[in-house]
């Protein structure tokens, strides 16, 4: 785990178009449109760019405090294995 971290979430869809030419003569030319959603995750140590904490999937870091008391819980649950 790192602490100070901000992360960017980003939802966005690829378009992919595949054409196909028919074997045999009289046939039309098909092309399939698919829509394929994707979910990018990023983590910065320092924001390349100060707009991306005006995006909606901004998360700042979390507080300190918040932080080392996540640690101890994640250690706790590890040596408890």
């Amino acid at each position: 785990m790192n602490k100070g971290l901000h992360q960017v979430n980003r939802i966005f869809t690829l378009k992919f178009e595949q054409e196909y030419e028919p074997k045999e003569r009289g046939l039309d030319h098909v092309t399939i449109v698919r829509n394929v959603p994707i979910l990018e995750t990023s983590f910065y140590k320092i924001l390349i760019n100060s707009e991306f904490a005006k995006e909606a999937g901004y998360q700042k870091p979390i507080d300190e405090k918040v932080f080392e008391m996540v640690k101890l819980n994640i250690g706790k649950l590890l040596i408890n294995d």
